[in-house]
Formats: structure tokens, C-alpha cells, sequence
């Protein structure tokens, strides 16, 4: 039973690890060669926006997804610099025809503004995703999968509600830079969900499989 991890920074089992720029951030699907590569919001201000997308262009090419990309309210990295760096990834995505991982820090609305505006072919995936119902509902209204990390372990009732109630065609597990292990994560996911935790590892099999396909 593969347990996929949509979103580590662990490098673990990757050829391409060594290819990391400073501004660029890269996470892994580890056991596997696929990995995904963007520009960070707190990396938007690096250059202009041309010349980062035509750096990360090559690597991106290579890779199973754009990103983590994405926007960050929290961060001292200029907003509109943000913006527009996102969009150009966007843009990548789309040009490419591969996923978009995101970074979102009190930015959700900004997120699904932009994807109603774009209205992308590729799937995006709002990795850590800590929002509440609401924003759970508008997500899933749009396609938006969430993927859910280390905050699943923490006892939270609201957040557990939150993740028992997103759909489970839009629902990935990660690990991101937390110190729990993936095994931890999807068995604190059954528990919430209340199946199995080889029920669970279907149904993101299943997504991962989807998102490949788009």
C-alpha cells in the first residue's frame, strides 16, 4: 500500500535534489523520482518576473508540478510582486499542463479570485490547508483540492470537522516540513473520516492518479 505524500521537502528518493536554486522552492513525492519546483512568495522580489520564470522554465519542465507557489499576506515580500509572479505560474502551469502546488497565508480569498478569474485546465492543490468550512466549501465548489498536514494531529475539532466534511475526490495527505511521519498523518485521517486507513490511501491514489490526467 503506497501512502502518497503530496507535498515534502525531504528529498528522499529524488535524482533531480541537487538542482535546488536559492529563491526556488522544491518538494518530493516520496519512493519516487517526481518532484515539483516554483518560485516562493517570499521569494517573489529575487528579480524581475520574466527572468525568474525563464530560469525556472527548464527545471519546471522536468517537473511533475509548479510550485510551492502562491500567495502570502504574512510576508514582508511585496504584494503586487507577489501577485505577479503567481500569475506567471499560473500562466506556467497552464502552458506546461502540469498542477500547481500552493502556498496560501491569509490569502484563500486572493487564491480563489484568481482561479475564477484564470480558470485553469490543471488541477491546483493548496498544500498545509488550515482554512475553516466556508473556505473549504468555496474551494470545493471550484475543483480546488486541499491537502492536509501535521495540523490533523493536533486535537483541533473545528479543523477535523473541516477535513471529515471535504470531498474526498478533492483530499490530499502531506507532510511538508513537519517531523510526523506520513504513516501518522493517514492514520489520524481514517480516524477522522472514520474508514480504513487503506480506504483513504485508495482515495488518494485515485486523486493523484486524476490530477496526472488533467
Amino acid at each position: 500500500m503506497q501512502l502518497i505524500d503530496i507535498h515534502t521537502h525531504s528529498a528522499s528518493g529524488s535524482s533531480e535534489r541537487n538542482e535546488l536554486v536559492s529563491y526556488f522552492h522544491r518538494s518530493y513525492i516520496p519512493e519516487t523520482d517526481l518532484f515539483s519546483i516554483g518560485v516562493h512568495p517570499w521569494h517573489a522580489e529575487k528579480g524581475p518576473t520574466k527572468n525568474l520564470i525563464d530560469e525556472l522554465y527548464p527545471k519546471a519542465y522536468k517537473a511533475f508540478a509548479i510550485g510551492e507557489c502562491g500567495l502570502d499576506r504574512a510576508s514582508t515580500s511585496n504584494w503586487n510582486k507577489q501577485v505577479d509572479v503567481f500569475k506567471a505560474q499560473i500562466n506556467l502551469s497552464e502552458k506546461l499542463q502540469k498542477p500547481l502546488i500552493i502556498h496560501a497565508v491569509k490569502a484563500y480569498p486572493d487564491i480563489i479570485a484568481l482561479y475564477k478569474i484564470h480558470k485553469p485546465t490543471q488541477a491546483w492543490i493548496l498544500h498545509g490547508f488550515r482554512g475553516n468550512q466556508q473556505i473549504m466549501r468555496q474551494c470545493s465548489e471550484h475543483g480546488i483540492y486541499l491537502s492536509y498536514g501535521a495540523i490533523l494531529m493536533r486535537g483541533i475539532k473545528s479543523m477535523e470537522e473541516t477535513f471529515r466534511n471535504t470531498p474526498d475526490e478533492l483530499l490530499f495527505l502531506e507532510t511538508d516540513e513537519s517531523s510526523s511521519d506520513i504513516d501518522d498523518i493517514y492514520n489520524q485521517g481514517a480516524r477522522i473520516k472514520g474508514i480504513s486507513k487503506e480506504k483513504l490511501a485508495d482515495i488518494i491514489q485515485t486523486n493523484f492518479k486524476s490530477i496526472q490526467a488533467k
